[in-house]
């Protein structure tokens, strides 16, 4: 069976969003009134900022952090 690799949602930001955008980090962050470090993790508020600015849904902001945490949690059971 082969591993599907653990992507940070801070990964798909970028190269599905910011990089097809045309937006770097630090003025997504500007726009949505973030600190930029905070863009590479995803909090419920910033999901809806994000689906907000995007013009998606918030449950997928919130569903690729939380996805991505868990699936985090399991590899450090796993050992």
């Amino acid at each position: 069976m082969s591993k599907i690799k653990l992507t940070l949602p801070d990964e798909i930001l970028e190269d599905e969003f910011l990089i097809s955008m045309g937006i770097s980090s630090y003025k997504l962050a500007k726009d949505i009134n973030i600190s930029a470090t905070r863009v590479s993790e995803i909090k419920e508020k910033d999901g809806l900022r994000l689906s907000k600015y995007f013009e998606n849904s918030v449950e997928f902001w919130v569903g690729i952090q939380t996805d991505y945490e868990i699936r985090k949690a399991k590899k450090v059971l796993e050992k």
